[in-house]
């Protein structure tokens, strides 16, 4: 037996098989294990950027869209500010089902028809939900998504274009359900946010 193990053979035999076993379960490895999901982080919320889309801050909104070339078949704009009297979800949820007047480009007014509106539970908190037809984009249908909290107003909306909205709601839906939010402990309370 101790001859076998002296053998050179045995010795290259054992090397190469390890460095097999090494390399094909590094490889399984890196096919099973994905990355950890990239975050879009304010003080009053966070959420998951879909996997292939970059985030700017304009302003007081953050605008985010697929990296994508040519025109962009999508867009979600997220906002938040200190909530006042009039942010309620029944103020939201009767102001959705209410047709959104738009300017067309050559300047006439029309009205964006609202598709549905209701109340949704997305990371145990309730929020107006409501999806309507050329509120900000022609030929786009825009899903806005509102709720506050005892402190805040946080509203959530994406662009799609109508041609593509099953392309994108899936993954939106997604990271919208995974949005954690955030009270500034220093700020006091509002009465209701009925």
């Amino acid at each position: 037996m101790s001859r076998v193990l002296l053998h050179p053979r045995f010795y290259v035999a054992m090397v190469l098989t390890s460095g097999l076993l090494l390399l094909v379960g590094s490889g399984l490895a890196f096919l099973a294990i994905r990355a950890p999901p990239r975050y879009f982080r304010t003080t009053f919320f966070e959420w998951p950027i879909p996997v292939g889309w970059e985030c700017d801050i304009e302003g007081t909104e953050t605008v985010c869209s697929p990296d994508e070339d040519g025109p962009k078949g999508t867009i979600i704009i997220t906002t938040a500010k200190l909530r006042g009297p009039m942010d309620t979800l029944d103020a939201y949820k009767e102001h959705l089902k209410m047709p959104l007047p738009v300017k067309t480009k050559d300047g006439h007014e029309v009205l964006s028809k609202p598709l549905y509106v209701r109340e949704i539970e997305l990371g145990g908190r309730t929020w107006i939900d409501g999806r309507h037809h050329g509120s900000e984009i022609p030929n786009y249908d825009t899903r806005y998504l509102a709720t506050v909290t005892s402190r805040l107003a946080v509203l959530a909306t994406y662009a799609i274009h109508a041609d593509q909205f099953y392309k994108y709601e899936k993954v939106l839906n997604s990271s919208f359900e995974q949005m954690q939010m955030y009270e500034p402990a220093t700020l006091e309370p509002l009465p209701s946010t009925r």
